[in-house]
């Protein structure tokens, strides 16, 4: 785009003398300063690459970078003589067509009248020299005005050959494979939802990108249809994109007109027909719809601008800064908004002052980018801290066999009720997509046994899931936990019952995040829960979860085998408590000796659990304890069964004898024997 020194100086006073420096103030994308010496005049033209400036479509004209100019302290303002045409004076008579707009959303502001001319005049010499300095051919005084209008407002207008009209005018979208002969002579097929103008013979011009070349204004015109109007740039963009036919109006509609320049560039071009066509005068009224927009109050604290910006700015020369872009100023009259602004944004900037955040943009450009210090940025690059444990219990599970599950958290009331559980403490979702999906689940245990269903005939003999998830509760209560889900068909012997095996499960999973849990047998009044098969996690005293053997009502619901095992542990209260200190041990460098040991034991007698702590005091060449084997069947009675203990004894200096290892064991024997 090119801005003509001269012409700026119609509107403002200018610091300095020296071009260049101007051209540095003005904008970094100054391509050059270039001069025209034409008829003795010598000229100043500004060669600005603005195409990129989307945001500010008021920048396409003279009048507006002579707004940019006052802003930045460049210039300040003359005293103007009757630049915008208010003396302008339009007759009651009506239009001798009717102007029809289909969508208003296409066009959000629209200016029009006739005028009649005795003939199309020559255009004046300082007229001609101003469009010849910013690159525009002279053509005939009514389209140079048009022309000149354009570049000094910053709206392209266009004047039609009334003549050439036929009927009422409508302004709509076009349909595909429509036509237009344009003023390049180009007969042009239209996509669809271009704006267009059509009459009773067909469409005479594409709006905002060229007009037709049938009603065109020629030597011959007498009555003029003059219009000025905004286009959405979204269609205009379009049409640009599916024709291929870009010009400088289309290029300015694209961006956005501000709805208040219409006006303005309208009743400066009527008054310029008045004062140079001659025998121009208006008559019909002056048709308009649409509005200039409101301005909305925008709240800027001066406080956040300094921190967003990194320099303080005075809050009189923010004041000044924002009045001088055109912004109405007041300072807020509340004591804790004393360091903000209430800012209204001038009708041209509307489409670009919009939040707060485009006024600390503007404050900075203005006050100068020169001004801030320059600081490094600071990038630390520490690691995230990363919590290992809930990796470490998935991944032993998978290592134990057993396979991931991942069941929606919502459930509805059949399956509570199939799993014997009550909807009553439940927290029911407001925006629920049905009923299978209205509650957040109390319990994981429902959506697996409900996989299991499916899944364990398939299986086979054994089904082995866990889930990772969260359970929630009233009132607004929510953890994340992991339940466990352990089905094994065909196990009669104790030793290798559904819960036992579960238990060795859990624990090796919980081990390798660092806990060794205890277990503690108790009698159950949960409904998921046998009665008597039962027992509570503890770690550090404190409990962490329950295993147990799933009720026979709710198995047979599922149609599962009565012996299926599940366990739950609260990841939230275990991650709470220490993780036990896992020092390293070398292998040992000398073998172990092992022995067995059978004792009868009863169900309601001392836990195994204090037995097998009791041993490991007595020898200190005892490194493991543990349970080998357990029997249940005849001739014992019911609720008795016999334990198997596995005794591994080492000496870290030295190979054991077979007599030291005997007399170690028959310490432990003792001990065991004795309880």
């Amino acid at each position: 785009m090119k801005i003509s020194l001269h012409w700026l100086q119609d509107f403002v006073r200018f610091q300095s003398s020296d071009a260049h420096h101007i051209a540095e103030r003005l904008t970094e994308s100054v391509a050059e300063v270039e001069r025209v010496e034409e008829l003795g005049l010598t000229d100043v033209i500004f060669h600005i690459d603005n195409h990129a400036i989307t945001h500010r479509p008021d920048l396409f004209s003279h009048n507006g970078f002579a707004r940019e100019c006052v802003s930045i302290g460049l210039a300040k303002w003359k005293k103007l003589k009757n630049k915008n045409g208010k003396l302008v004076r339009f007759p009651s008579s009506p239009l001798p067509f009717r102007i029809t707009v289909q969508d208003k959303f296409l066009i959000p502001r629209y200016y029009a009248c006739t005028i009649h001319i005795d003939s199309p005049g020559e255009t004046p010499l300082w007229m001609r020299q101003r469009l010849h300095s910013i690159g525009c051919r002279s053509v005939s005084l009514p389209v140079d005005i048009t022309n000149y209008i354009a570049a000094e407002i910053g709206v392209p207008l266009h004047s039609f050959d009334c003549a050439n009209l036929s009927g009422d005018i409508t302004i709509r979208p076009s349909k595909r494979g429509e036509h237009i002969v344009t003023l390049d002579g180009i007969d042009r097929e239209l996509p669809d939802s271009a704006i267009v103008m059509s009459d009773t013979q067909g469409i005479f011009d594409l709006l905002g990108i060229m007009g037709g070349l049938r009603s065109s204004t020629k030597r011959t015109t007498h009555d003029i249809l003059l219009h000025a109007a905004t286009a959405n740039p979204i269609a205009i963009r379009r049409t640009i994109l599916a024709t291929g036919h870009r010009t400088e109006a289309a290029t300015v509609y694209e961006k956005g007109i501000p709805s208040v320049l219409v006006c303005k560039g309208f009743l400066r071009a009527v008054d310029l027909f008045l004062a140079l066509v001659p025998g121009a005068r208006i008559t019909s009224k002056k048709v308009s719809f649409g509005t200039d927009g409101e301005p909305s109050h925008l709240l800027l604290s001066l406080d956040r601008a300094s921190r967003t910006i990194g320099m303080d700015i005075p809050k009189s020369k923010a004041i000044s800064i924002l009045e001088n872009l055109g912004c109405d100023v007041k300072s807020s009259k509340l004591k804790a908004q004393s360091s903000k602004l209430i800012v209204t944004p001038p009708l041209y900037r509307l489409l670009d002052l919009r939040k707060e955040h485009d006024l600390i943009e503007e404050l900075a450009r203005v006050y100068g980018y020169d001004r801030l210090h320059a600081v490094m940025p600071s990038a630390p690059c520490h690691h995230p801290h990363r919590d290992h444990r809930l990796h470490q219990i998935r991944t032993q599970a998978k290592e134990e066999g057993f396979l991931e599950v991942l069941p929606l958290s919502l459930v509805g009331p059949p399956l509570l009720r199939r799993s014997g559980l009550s909807k009553t403490k439940c927290i029911a979702v407001e925006n629920t997509l049905g009923e299978e999906l209205s509650l957040l689940q109390p319990s994981a245990l429902p959506r697996l046994l409900e996989h299991a269903e499916k899944a364990f005939r398939p299986a086979g003999t054994s089904l082995y899931t866990f889930t990772i998830t969260h359970v929630f509760s009233q009132p607004n209560e929510e953890s994340q936990t992991l339940t466990l889900l352990f089905i094994q068909k065909n196990a009669p012997l104790l030793r290798s019952s559904p819960p036992l095996l579960l238990k060795s499960h859990i624990t090796a999973i919980l081990q390798n995040a660092g806990y060794s849990p205890a277990f503690s047998s108790r009698s159950s009044s949960s409904p998921l829960a046998h009665p008597a098969q039962y027992a509570e996690l503890f770690y550090h005293d404190q409990t962490i979860g329950e295993i147990f053997t799933v009720h026979p009502d709710v198995c047979a619901a599922f149609d599962l085998p009565a012996s299926t095992a599940a366990a739950s542990v609260n990841l939230d209260v275990l991650f709470a408590l220490p993780v036990a200190p896992r020092p390293f041990r070398a292998l040992p460098a000398f073998p172990s000796v092992s022995y067995d040991i059978t004792l009868p034991h009863a169900h309601s007698a001392v836990p195994l659990r204090h037995l097998l702590e009791k041993a490991r005091k007595v020898s200190p060449l005892l490194t493991d304890i543990s349970v080998a084997d357990l029997f249940d069947g005849k001739p014992l009675m019911k609720g008795e069964y016999n334990v198997t203990l596995r005794c591994v004894y080492q000496d870290p200096t030295k190979t054991l004898t077979e007599e030291e290892a005997k007399k170690e064991h028959e310490k432990v024997t003792h001990a065991l024997q004795s309880e």
